[in-house]
């Protein structure tokens, strides 16, 4: 029995694991760990970065001495009337006076209340490094807003920015709440809809919360508004117009708006304000040792052969100081650290110098360039005949011949004086020849009849291009930066007379290679035009078109109905060309050029009632004969009075004794509509030959009863039919198989 009661009490016992007992009591201190952890976390979440900042700057302020000494009894504090006890308070540290009232609930309270606004106003005011208290702000709210803990004041959570703008603290969740972006103002309703540039103007905006952020996962779009102040001043608003319209307003809507942005002139500046404050405190002390530090290097710098606007202004590597301040604690500058700091140093000073003789070479070459400019105006006004002003080569050309050159990046830094470039400028004319040749070379290389080929086996290149063949209506030019920009200035160049005036384009001087480049497209649009002509575009000249002064249609583009009439703009020759490069850009189905070209009397008609060009008004005339005009042109009109009035010319010849200045933005005509539905295709017979007029079928037999008497006209006697479209460049006809050929057809139609 006693063997049996045995065997019981060891089955009872409990064998205890001493690893088991090990990792219980691990897991029970991690447990512990963890709460105390995450407690430790939430309550470093709440500390203020200001207050800790202001408190530990404001104690290294007060010396130890002053910190000394047994503590006083202030029993008696609470007998002191409230009004000398404020008296009192107004000299503490505002970081002080806030620590005071959270020592017992009896400050609080005191401090809290309205009264004590005073208190905390002249506490501010007593150190101006802060920034004050805003005028509809408590000063209990505005100790509250810098010093207190960094959280949400509508729900508790963390982080909370101090927001300086509505004078809040705000976690992110809130804030996507209350705030609404410049995007979000547009998409709020009807209910501000006609309120929202005023809303906008009178508004207060909230930038970035200049203390803390939100963390990198911030999704509040900044700059944002308040919900409910934009609510309350669009409810003003309304109520402005309400009493304005019933007459009863003591303040008009722009008054309102007039006293809000008054308001908000204040309040920037107090926000601005803040945040340079804000800024200087998250300067550490080891960035005010490194200045302090900087200075006496600087200063010791400055001492010796080194140029004090070097010493300032080089950029210096801080992380030697940097390791110096935490490794010894010390910013006093002894030799010896000197002497292991100057090598990393002073490499800064010597690049800052080279840097600034750099800047003041610079400076001294960009003043020789403008000295260059007035003294090759001066030359061109008295040495060039006015007419060739805009074929001389620009300024940024002329500095690159080698005897200007020489000048201008003279050794020396003597400024250029009247005299310096009367030797240089000697051999311009002979080196302005050579330029214009070596342009009219480049662009006369670039055409398709100067383009390098094999013919019967022997090679064309290193031939001469010709450069007659600039004087061809198919040598079209484009400036690129025109093409980028959508300007007709420097599209649809023709010829040297319209290339050689643009080579002054200020973008060639860095852009676009630095030259003008063939068009295809407005080559492609004169050699149809030409053809139209019955021409060779191998022969053509410019000025043979510009003499016929033809008008064309242009097939690919759709009618337009302009004052009753439908049909297409009829345009000189030169504006097809300018036409067919510009549409290019577009996508607008011009991918080959296909033309019509009008008869004689459907183009005197559309001449009648054109109009003069509106270039002949522009100031961009001058006298060929004399520099009155340089750089000063004028109309047409007083183009001619002069030639007339100073140089006793009677009929003076345009291009001979005055001329249109090249290369000008010119303005063009806009082109009258060519009829093509319900057609003027009707001459009068009766009337003078002089009078180029055409009629439509409807209003040609009423012209000829009531003009000139005639109730029966006859064909060919009274009156006739004329053919308005004299050729034809058509679009190829659609095969078969719904596939466009690409072959040109010329066709002529006769109406």
């Amino acid at each position: 029995m006693a063997a049996s009661g045995h065997r019981d009490d060891v089955s009872n016992l409990t064998i205890i694991d001493p690893e088991a007992e090990m990792l219980e009591l691990l897991c029970a201190y991690q447990d512990e760990y963890d709460s105390n952890h995450e407690r430790r976390q939430a309550a470093k979440a709440q500390v203020n970065f200001l207050a800790v900042s202001v408190y530990r700057r404001y104690r290294k302020e007060v010396s130890c001495q002053d910190r000394k000494g047994t503590a006083a009894n202030l029993s008696l504090i609470s007998t002191v009337p409230l009004d000398i006890l404020f008296e009192v308070l107004e000299y503490l540290h505002p970081i002080d006076l806030w620590n005071l009232a959270h020592t017992n609930q009896s400050f609080l309270q005191l401090l809290e209340h309205e009264s004590s606004t005073s208190a905390w106003k002249s506490c501010f005011d007593h150190h101006p490094d802060m920034p004050s208290i805003p005028l509809n702000v408590s000063g209990w709210r505005w100790g509250q807003l810098l010093f207190g803990v960094i959280v949400c004041e509508e729900c508790g959570g963390t982080p909370a920015p101090a927001d300086v703008t509505f004078y809040r603290r705000l976690c992110k969740a809130c804030a996507l709440n209350r705030y609404i972006s410049d995007a979000g103002l547009d998409e709020m309703g009807s209910s501000i809809s006609h309120h929202k540039d005023c809303l906008r103007e009178a508004s207060r905006i909230i930038q970035d919360p200049f203390m803390e952020d939100y963390g990198e996962d911030d999704c509040i779009v900044w700059p944002s508004y308040d919900i409910a102040e934009v609510d309350d001043i669009a409810r003003e608003l309304d109520a402005y117009n309400d009493y304005q319209a019933a007459g009863k307003a003591l303040k008009s809507v722009e008054e309102f708006v007039a006293s809000r942005l008054e308001f908000l002139s204040l309040h920037d500046q107090h926000t601005r304000k803040c945040i340079r404050w804000v800024e200087g405190l998250k300067r550490t002390d080891i960035d005010m040792k490194i200045d302090d530090l900087m200075a006496k290097i600087k200063a010791r710098f400055k001492c010796m052969d080194f140029n004090k606007e070097d010493v300032d202004e080089a950029t210096y590597d801080t992380g030697p100081l940097k390791r110096l301040i935490q490794l010894s604690g010390i910013n006093r500058l002894s030799r010896k650290r000197f002497a292991k700091l100057r090598p990393h140093l002073e490499r800064a000073i010597v690049e800052a110098g080279i840097a600034r003789v750099k800047e003041k070479r610079k400076k001294i070459i960009e003043d020789r360039n403008e000295f260059l400019r007035d003294e090759y105006r001066a030359w061109i006004k008295t040495e060039c005949l006015p007419s060739t002003g805009p074929y001389v080569p620009p300024v940024f050309e002329i500095r690159h011949f080698e005897a200007i050159s020489n000048v201008i990046n003279a050794e020396h830094d003597n400024e250029l004086v009247t005299g310096d470039l009367d030797q240089a400028f000697k051999e311009l004319p002979h080196l302005i020849q050579n330029w214009t040749i070596s342009k009219m070379t480049q662009l006369a290389s670039s055409l398709p009849s100067n383009q390098p080929a094999t013919v019967e086996g022997s090679s064309m290149e290193g031939v001469e291009p010709d450069l007659l063949a600039l004087s061809l209506a198919t040598s079209v030019f484009n400036c690129l930066g025109s093409v980028m920009s959508s300007m007709r200035f420097g599209l649809g160049l023709i010829g040297w007379d319209g290339a050689g005036a643009h080579l002054r384009c200020g973008a060639l001087e860095r852009y676009w290679e630095k030259r003008l480049h063939f068009s295809q497209r407005g080559y492609d649009a004169a050699t149809c035009l030409v053809e139209l002509m019955e021409s060779d575009p191998k022969t053509t000249r410019i000025w043979d078109m510009d003499q016929l002064d033809k008008r064309f249609i242009c097939l690919t583009c759709p009618r337009k109905t302009v004052k009753g009439i439908t049909g297409r703009g009829a345009l000189p020759w030169r504006d097809c060309v300018y036409h067919f490069i510009d549409e290019g850009s577009k996508q607008s189905g011009h991918e080959a050029p296909y033309f019509s070209l009008l008869g004689s009397e459907a183009e005197a008609d559309i001449k009648v009632r054109e109009g003069p060009e509106p270039y002949l008004y522009e100031p961009a005339w001058a006298c060929n004969h004399c520099p009155h005009h340089f750089r000063n042109n004028v109309s047409r009109k007083f183009a001619v009075n002069h030639v007339t009035e100073t140089h006793n010319i009677t009929r003076p010849i345009e291009n001979l004794d005055f001329f249109y200045y090249a290369g000008m933005n010119r303005t063009y005509r806009t082109p009258l509509v060519f009829p093509e539905v319900n057609p003027r295709e009707y001459a009068c017979l009766r009337c003078a030959a002089t009078k180029s007029r055409l009629y439509t079928e409807k209003a040609l037999k009423p012209h000829l009863h009531d003009a000139h008497g005639l109730p029966v006209p006859v064909e060919n006697v009274d009156w006739k039919r004329v053919q308005t479209i004299l050729r034809s460049k058509l679009p190829p006809p659609v095969e078969a198989n719904g596939n466009e050929g690409y072959e040109n057809v010329l066709n002529v139609s006769a109406s």
